[in-house]
């Protein structure tokens, strides 16, 4: 008998979280043992182009934090299609717990994608800890993340699991330049928690030995102070 997991993501713009979030339920549904269902709970994206059995999709337009419409819709979705296990990603751990404390078999697990998380403190630290009693795991993207989980959650098992790509766009094409065999290529929104400026002031080492190398930031431009900085440090 397969297991059902619905896949909980905030949105499905072009980022890393949800890339994974589709990747993942994509993955399952070509195995035998799982029954893979994706919900979007804010905002719809490109990446729903990408989702495999769009039957299994589910878009709430939730509209703040405990919207009871998109809570009403989200239960009728997991009764209908059985779902024991919720897999959060990023901040839609929230919309998991509640989900939780009304459907207590369910078993939760959050993906921690955001690197930011270490420096977490205050209120949001003390809300995402009273969470976690609910987690029955918690998947970290690194290392730095799992050790940090490990010490700071109430989580009842803790790892580490690296993201993956595995969809592409053929009719998309991107022209690099610099030399074809020495390119350096940075895939992250253009946001503080990606550490751009760390990344380029190495890179400006690197050239000092190795003057044919490029480097190529790939990521949503949020045209904002923090992005703006980094286009100033480029020209400079």
């Amino acid at each position: 008998m397969k297991t059902n997991v619905l896949h909980i993501v905030d949105s499905l713009e072009t980022g890393g979280a949800e890339t994974i979030a589709v990747n993942t339920c994509n993955a399952l549904n070509k195995g035998k043992s799982v029954n893979a269902y994706l919900c979007a709970t804010r905002f719809e994206g490109a990446l729903k182009g990408n989702i495999d059995g769009i039957s299994n999709y589910i878009y709430i337009n939730k509209k703040k934090a405990i919207d009871v419409k998109a809570l009403s819709k989200l239960f009728g979705f997991i009764k209908k299609n059985h779902i024991t296990v919720l897999h959060a990603h990023t901040t839609s751990f929230f919309i998991a717990v509640l989900v939780k404390l009304w459907f207590t078999k369910i078993k939760l697990v959050w993906h921690n994608h955001t690197g930011a998380n270490i420096d977490l403190s205050g209120g949001k630290k003390m809300f995402l800890k009273s969470c976690s009693f609910l987690f029955n795991t918690v998947i970290n993207v690194n290392e730095e993340l799992n050790t940090w989980a490990e010490k700071t959650l109430f989580s009842k098992k803790s790892f580490t699991l690296n993201n993956f790509a595995t969809f592409t766009n053929r009719d998309s094409f991107t022209q690099l330049k610099g030399n074809a065999s020495k390119k350096i290529v940075c895939v992250a929104g253009l946001r503080p928690e990606k550490d751009h400026p760390n990344l380029l002031n190495a890179f400006l080492l690197l050239l000092k030995e190795f003057s044919d190398v490029s480097l190529h930031l790939v990521g949503k431009d949020y045209n904002n102070q923090y992005s703006s900085g980094i286009k100033e440090f480029i020209i400079n």
